[in-house]
């Protein structure tokens, strides 16, 4: 267990974020990577408050998320090309 946490603690210090993420975004990151768990967001005295209460995430409408009202920033093309179709099963 001690060598799997030197690991992680070890990865961690060595994530380097692009050059365009804003110092804001770097540092909710680091706080959501953060191994120690007595560090990490999400499980302070505040819980999830620590994380919706970020500069980051300052301008989120959190009531509009939670009632569905608007959506994600960025939405995937649909795409079935990872899937293979089959025929219909026959019948017995």
């Amino acid at each position: 267990l001690f060598t799997y946490n030197n690991l992680c603690l070890s990865s961690l210090l060595q994530v380097r974020f692009p050059s365009h993420f804003s110092s804001d975004l770097k540092d909710l990151l680091r706080n959501l990577l953060q191994v120690d768990l007595t560090k990490h967001f999400g499980n302070l005295k505040n819980g999830v408050n620590d994380i919706k209460n970020h500069k980051w995430l300052a301008t989120t409408d959190w009531i509009a998320i939670y009632q569905r009202k608007i959506g994600g920033r960025w939405r995937a093309e649909e795409s079935l090309g990872n899937f293979h179709m089959r025929a219909p099963p026959l019948p017995l």
